[in-house]
């Protein structure tokens, strides 16, 4: 070949070359921006295989590949022809076209133009054929674009290239089909050929970072190889669109893009077919049963499957498990349904909506109905669905899927939807917009009596639901006015039995939160049982799963931990099945745990580290029992500063979230924090400070306060009294939290106030008034195994229990003593967040990034010694690996501080 791209083997007049395209038989040059990728270039290799086979829809890089293994092939000295072909060739130019081509390669063939042989010649692939067999060396022959050969003469030529091509010549094809009438059974039986279909050609993640040079982001690279399915040709969109410059230029390119639809990847479809495409990139899923339903036809399975230029475009592997059309595709679609004729693209999308409004499936249903821009029929669809009931079905994550549809036209066309605007404040964490729009929505609806959209029971309902769920994340309290009178109407909804049974399920499950919040549990169990009674998991899994969390949630209250974590483990499996958040789940059982002293468990089972604390959507008791356990954790693990730094992070979050009932309940922590720590000065400031109780009634209250607020005061109380060393006053106050505990049935907390108690009477010099408190505590420790209030009280637990095994006659109590000395003395279990040394907290730092040489380097001692810290490091945090060490330390705030500082 010569420099000059192979110009002497077409050394003929213009006039002969008139039909003639070069281009045809060049080898296409690399595109500015192509991406190598080296794995298929060596598995397609067409010197490797007697066929290579590139299929696959346009825009998936069939050419770009295929022209680089023709290039690499040629800088090799192998004789190497491309033949791109065309929807007009015949037999002969089909064959003349390739004998320019093996010419240009390098093998020795007469000018067909010139040629009397080839003129008169029968065979002329034959010849072609002699001619390949006596070059020397390998010869390649790639043929692209191979979908266009058309002409049965042409295809017949091919076939026959196949069938007598000599050991010495290999051929490649690049097509989005194979031609019907195209023989290669034979070769593809004997496992001789190479197939790269879509699959193959999809960029993987790794390809996906790299063609964007490694600047993704974890969660974008995630999202972008979803949206592009791998698909090149989407990718290179969003490359262009993430480096252009100006709006102008995105839009430009995607007009494009357009162009590029329209000519070149469905160049040769059908126009029936086109404007079938155009109707199902109007659908977000391909459904071809509700197709069938809208489109009013009855084979659009078959007609998705006839259409070649959809293979590898209709993507399965979305979230939901449903097949789509490619986003970029059905954007084009979409878009050229409109402009061409807007009166069907309003006609489907109406018919779409209320199709699948009919199957329940609400969030799409809304969609349709916003493309044409229907408020009203936005806001019925929602509101038939139950409004902000829907939650209560399936969870957050749905309402807020329907936040992007619920606009200002669609509320004020149905007012009831304000209180469903009002939740989805609520799980962003918008407190304070919440607070405001619920005033909108008692303002529209006479104080939540009227509906103007509909039946009045309807916003009386919505009004005491979202009532208990500002409740629930603590910006109402309980005993509020507005609350108390909320719960009193949903007690007379409840018994309304013309209500369908989804409403009554939710109503009954509302009241049973409303009871469990006030530790009337045994309503609020009868509550639960009647809940379960109007619902099933296949009505309403979400709110299974929430029922089997407020029950495991009063049973841990109550001290009945098999039923607790039977509970718990319930909801989390339920959960799972669902696809729902198992975060509040995974919070309560590490606090059973916890409170177990099984603390390997606490750590071990993943609870979130402080730094995430503040991620918005979860409850007051998800937020009070994880702040409970990582203080707890991190004081024992690293001290008091930490944790009370910790504190300090997590009340700021509360303020500037709104939410008075946590705030409440973290100072009341860390007046715990500091009074254990002997700091009595602070822990009386941060009391008047943060306005807490002064009447010890007003820490007692169940009548205005959740109970775990309750329990947080009144033990912080008792512990600051004991500090003080008003012995006198802790004594009565510690009688009246065990009167308030027993009476509610809440033996964590009865347990709690009995250990602090014990604490009281052991510091004030009364070893008999001390056993007789642990003797108490041991009774119920017998049913329970809640070893924790007793190993918070520090020193005062173990002497206390050795005078009780002295003095005390009862068996039982002496057996119970033994075994919770074993379990507070289990090595095993103290290690498990024991405390840590300033060396072991520097070689943890370094943990996770650094070597063992790179640690004792920069610490100044011997890589032994290093081992040596890391194996202790091990031991007290009960973990497997380095990588399970750092994740450990991180969940107790270890991590998180030392960064801080660093």
């Amino acid at each position: 070949m010569t420099e000059d791209g192979g110009n002497r083997y077409f050394d003929l007049p213009e006039s002969e070359l008139a039909w003639f395209e070069r281009r045809r038989v060049a080898i296409p040059e690399p595109p500015p921006d192509y991406f190598d990728r080296p794995a298929l270039i060596e598995s397609l290799m067409p010197t490797e295989h007697r066929i290579a086979l590139l299929q696959a829809p346009g825009g998936f890089g069939k050419t770009a590949l295929l022209a680089h293994c023709c290039r690499l092939l040629d800088k090799r000295d192998v004789a190497t022809a491309w033949l791109c072909a065309d929807t007009q060739d015949t037999r002969l130019t089909f064959e003349t076209y390739l004998a320019f081509a093996l010419r240009r390669a390098g093998v020795e063939i007469e000018n067909p133009l010139r040629s009397s042989a080839w003129a008169a010649a029968d065979d002329r692939i034959g010849l072609l054929l002699r001619a390949v067999e006596a070059h020397p060396k390998p010869c390649v022959v790639a043929f692209d674009e191979l979908e266009r050969l058309a002409d049965r003469g042409a295809v017949q030529a091919l076939s026959s290239l196949v069938r007598g091509a000599p050991p010495n010549l290999h051929l490649a094809f690049a097509c989005r089909e194979l031609p019907l009438a195209l023989d290669i059974a034979e070769v593809v039986l004997t496992g001789q050929e190479a197939i790269l279909s879509t699959d193959e050609l999809r960029f993987s993640k790794p390809e996906i970072a790299a063609f964007f040079d490694l600047r993704l982001s974890r969660e974008r690279l995630a999202s972008l190889h979803m949206d592009s399915a791998g698909w090149p040709i989407a990718l290179r969109v969003y490359r262009n669109a993430w480096q252009s410059d100006t709006p102008g230029q995105a839009r430009a390119f995607n007009d494009l893009l357009g162009n590029w639809f329209e000519t070149r990847l469905w160049r040769d479809l059908a126009t029936d077919d086109r404007d079938f495409l155009l109707d199902i990139g109007l659908f977000d899923h391909i459904d071809a049963d509700l197709l069938d339903e809208v489109l009013e036809g009855g084979d659009a399975r078959q007609r998705l499957q006839a259409i070649p230029d959809l293979t590898g475009l209709i993507d399965a592997r979305t979230d939901a498990g449903m097949a789509r059309l490619h986003p970029l595709v059905r954007g084009h679609c979409a878009k050229r349904r409109f402009r061409e004729t807007p009166v069907r693209f309003r006609r489907i999308h109406m018919r779409a909506a209320r199709a699948l409004e009919r199957r329940g499936e609400t969030v799409a249903a809304m969609r349709h109905a916003a493309e044409v821009g229907d408020a009203g029929l936005v806001g019925r669809i929602l509101e038939n669905a139950g409004g902000l009931r829907l939650w209560l079905r399936h969870g957050p994550p749905r309402m807020e899927d329907v936040e992007p549809f619920l606009t200002d036209n669609v509320i004020e066309a149905s007012p009831r939807l304000t209180l469903a605007r009002c939740l989805l404040y609520l799980f962003s964490d918008r407190l304070a917009d919440a607070g405001r729009v619920f005033d909108r929505a008692a303002a529209q609806s006479d104080g939540f009596t009227r509906n103007a959209s509909g039946d009045d029971r309807d916003v009386r309902i919505d009004h005491c639901i979202i009532q208990g769920v500002m409740c629930l994340y603590g910006c109402t309290p309980v005993g509020a006015a507005h609350t108390q009178k909320a719960a009193a109407d949903l007690v007379a909804l409840a018994q309304d039995d013309t209500l369908d049974p989804a409403t009554r399920g939710a109503l009954e499950f509302s009241l049973c939160v409303y009871d469990n919040l006030r530790a009337e549990f045994e309503t609020a169990l009868e509550r639960a049982k009647r809940a379960r009674q109007f619902i099933s998991d296949g009505l309403s899994p979400y709110m299974t799963m929430q029922l089997d969390l407020q029950v495991g949630s009063m049973a841990m209250a109550q001290g009945r931990v098999g039923d607790a974590e039977a509970s718990y483990l319930r909801s989390l499996k339920r959960a799972k099945a669902v696809a729902a958040p198992t975060l509040y789940g995974d919070v309560l059982l590490r606090e059973l745990e916890l409170e177990r002293n099984r603390l390997a468990h606490a750590v071990g089972l993943g609870l979130r580290t402080r730094d995430s604390f503040a991620q918005p959507g979860h409850t007051f008791e998800s937020y009070a029992a994880e702040s409970a356990i990582v203080t707890e954790l991190t004081e024992h693990a690293v001290g008091t500063n930490v944790a009370l730094d910790g504190l300090a992070e997590m009340s700021e979050y509360a303020r500037r979230t709104d939410r008075p009932t946590l705030v409440q309940y973290l100072a009341a922590l860390r007046v715990s924090v500091l009074a254990a720590a002997g700091r009595v000065t602070e822990a009386e400031q941060t009391w008047r400070a943060d306005g807490l109780p002064v009447e010890d009634d007003g820490c007692l209250s169940l009548e205005v306060r959740h109970w775990r607020e309750m329990e947080a005061l009144a033990c912080a109380r008792l512990r600051l009294l004991t500090a003080q060393g008003a012995f006198g006053h802790a004594r009565r106050f510690g009688v009246a939290l065990l009167a308030t505990a027993e009476a509610n049935r809440l033996r964590r907390t009865a347990m709690r106030g009995l250990a602090m108690s014990m604490a009281v009477e052991y510091r004030a010099g009364d070893l008999d008034a001390a056993s007789e408190r642990l003797t108490a505590f041991l009774r119920l420790f017998a049913d329970t195994d809640y070893a924790r209030p007793l190993v918070r009280e520090g020193d005062a637990g173990t002497p206390v229990l050795g005078h009780l095994l002295d003095r005390s006659p009862d068996a039982e109590v002496k057996a119970a003593a033994r075994d919770l000395l074993a379990l507070i003395g289990n090595t095993t279990e103290k290690q498990a967040v024991a405390k840590f040394s300033d060396r072991e907290l520097e070689v943890l730092e370094r943990l996770a990034n650094r070597r063992d040489k790179q640690i004792a380097a920069e610490l100044g001692i011997t890589a032994d010694g290093v081992r040596y810290h890391v194996r202790r490091i091990f031991a007290k945090l009960g973990a497997r690996d380095r990588h399970d060490a750092t994740h450990r330390a991180r969940t107790i705030g270890l991590l998180v501080d030392l960064e801080g500082q660093g």
